[in-house]
């Protein structure tokens, strides 16, 4: 019983100045470190880093920080990358991620331990060449996204050069093709203009005729009118001197008669009273006139009352 009061009193005062000590260490996360007053901002963070395989173990939280073509944090690392002990280096970083000095801590922790005097390993040669590698493979990329957008503007300003080509070609065609049917429809006015100029030059040269042959028509009617006229004017004047001519001999042939009877009456007076007994009826017939001169008379008066 006392040997069990003993125990347990040497191990509180074992556990009291331990427990004390706990309180007052700093304890850290990803952002902030505990102390004994609280939170404070901006700590040293401990790291345990390892350059043969270039990375990085955070003490307090237990991840791994490696490069994998970018940097990463895990909680277990890969099976083909292996921890030595011997090469672990304990670094403090005030900077939250600890890869951000990583050309420095290379410089100042790595070991050459492949015999090389060059001051690299051999895992650090092979990470060179594969970050050159895909340093070259992401340059053949760009190159090529770069060759393939070039072809790509090619095509396009072609495309676009073909197709402004296709539309002036087709502006210039419908172009042509308005002016070709402006001047058919020019054509054709001009040859409407020209047979209505045609068809009226026709129709006065038709218009001219038909008067120059009426007033042919009417020269000719007149012409032959006047003929006509002077044509019964001179068988007027024909039968009236013929008429009178007749007349004259009829007076002649009386007077003579007149004459003669005076004559024979002075010699033989009942042959005298004869005579004047025949001369009254000569008188009667001269005064009345013979058929012919009748006829003559009456065509004499036609032809004057025609004039």
């Amino acid at each position: 019983m006392h040997r069990r009061s003993l125990l347990r009193l040497l191990a509180g005062t074992v556990l009291a100045p331990g427990s004390a000590l706990m309180a007052c260490a700093p304890a850290y996360d990803d952002d902030y470190y505990y102390g004994g007053g609280g939170y404070y901002g901006d700590p040293y963070y401990e790291y345990y880093y390892y350059p043969d395989v270039n990375v990085y173990y955070h003490v307090h939280t237990g991840y791994y920080y490696w490069y994998d073509r970018r940097w990463v944090r895990v909680r277990t690392l890969p099976a083909h990358v292996y921890l030595r002990p011997r090469s672990r280096n304990v670094i403090y970083i005030r900077d939250r991620y600890p890869y951000q000095n990583n050309v420095e801590h290379r410089r100042r922790y790595h070991r050459d331990g492949d015999g090389r005097n060059d001051g690299r390993r051999s895992v650090d040669r092979e990470r060179d060449r594969e970050e050159r590698a895909r340093l070259e493979r992401e340059r053949e990329r760009r190159a090529e996204r770069e060759r393939s957008d070039r072809e790509r503007d090619r095509r396009t300003e072609r495309e676009r050069s073909e197709r402004e080509r296709e539309r002036r070609n087709q502006r210039d065609t419908e172009r042509n093709e308005r002016y070709e049917r402006e001047r058919q429809r020019e054509a054709e006015r001009q040859r409407q203009r020209r047979e209505r100029a045609e068809r009226e030059q026709e129709r006065e040269a038709r218009r001219q005729d038909q008067a120059e042959r009426k007033s042919q028509r009417e020269r000719q009617r007149e012409a032959r009118k006047g003929a006509e006229r002077e044509r019964q004017a001179d068988n007027g004047r024909g039968s009236r001197s013929r008429g009178e001519t007749q007349r004259e001999r009829a007076r002649e042939t009386q007077q003579e008669r007149t004459a003669n009877a005076q004559r024979n009456r002075q010699s033989d007076p009942s042959q005298q009273q004869r005579r004047d007994t025949g001369r009254d009826r000569s008188s009667a017939a001269a005064r009345n006139g013979t058929p012919q001169e009748q006829v003559m008379q009456a065509n004499g008066r036609w032809q004057r009352g025609r004039q």
